[in-house]
């Protein structure tokens, strides 16, 4: 009964915290609203679902753009890919100190809804994390 009522926990919690992609007449119009403002004159490429929030993806000149919404429109948190320059330098030095050799893939600037900004790198399996001024904050590996 124990095994039963932990595989059925792990799937519940699994479902809860993944993402679904979804087609975008299943997006409230106050989130697509919203990205449009955003993001004017993005196309945007998926919309997901993640828990009762919207991600809608795309590109603006060339450049990845994501933003993730409430379902009233309410902005949680945007992304932009930014080029290597546009790394603070006190990042740039950490990583070679630190992760000598890595292979950049992407750089992104996160703006949050109130208004702080971190730099995601995304470098052979790990997602490294700085804030606005360079400093490291985090690791995380991809799932």
């Amino acid at each position: 009964m124990y095994k039963l009522f932990a595989s059925l926990s792990f799937l519940l919690i699994l479902s809860c915290n993944s993402s679904q992609h979804i087609s975008s007449d299943k997006v409230p119009e106050a989130a697509k609203s919203a990205f449009a403002k955003l993001w004017p004159g993005a196309t945007i490429t998926e919309w997901e679902k993640q828990g009762s929030h919207y991600e809608a993806s795309g590109k603006k000149e060339g450049k990845s753009v994501s933003a993730t919404f409430k379902s009233n429109g309410t902005l949680l948190e945007s992304e932009v890919e930014v080029i290597h320059e546009d790394l603070p330098q006190i990042a740039l030095s950490y990583m070679k100190q630190h992760y000598p050799g890595v292979d950049i893939r992407e750089i992104s600037r996160l703006t949050k809804a109130d208004g702080s900004v971190q730099y995601e790198v995304e470098a052979d399996d790990k997602h490294l994390f700085f804030s606005a001024d360079g400093k490291f904050l985090k690791e995380k590996n991809e799932d």
